[in-house]
């Protein structure tokens, strides 16, 4: 898979939701912060570890047909030579925007500190409908 068309598949969402304004009528989740949080650490883990099935484990079905396997190699080798091996994650915040939830972490790696953004959908058990690292390095 051409690492261009998987860095915007995993991008347009949030294309979408950068034009979009804050709905004001849904209340965050009490439980938000750490469920989002298993989650970017399950991510992140899964991908140090090589493990596919582990890292798409909280994707709703739209995401998991966009990770193939393929995909997530080839994810996990440009994180790696790029950012570097995985060391930690900071919660900073959860907000609305249009019908998602997304919540946001800094990630540090060992060459880089990354922000994550992940889109989580309100229903539960809020599955995983996007993921983005806006300030990822691309050639």
């Amino acid at each position: 898979m051409n690492k261009g068309f998987l860095i915007l598949v995993l991008i347009i969402p949030f294309l979408f939701l950068s034009a979009c304004q804050k709905s004001s009528d849904v209340n965050l989740p009490d439980n938000i912060q750490g469920k989002s949080e298993q989650m970017a650490s399950n991510l992140l883990m899964s991908l140090e570890n090589h493990d596919y099935e582990n890292f798409i484990r909280d994707f709703n079905t739209e995401m998991q047909q966009v990770m193939t396997e393929d995909a997530f190699e080839e994810m996990q080798v440009d994180f790696y030579a790029k950012a570097g091996k995985y060391q930690s994650l900071q919660y900073e915040k959860s907000e609305i925007e249009q019908d998602f939830i997304v919540a946001y972490f800094k990630v540090l790696f060992s060459e880089e500190q990354l922000t994550l953004r992940l889109m989580l959908e309100l229903e539960e058990p809020h599955n995983i409908a996007g993921m983005w690292f806006p300030d990822f390095p691309v050639d």
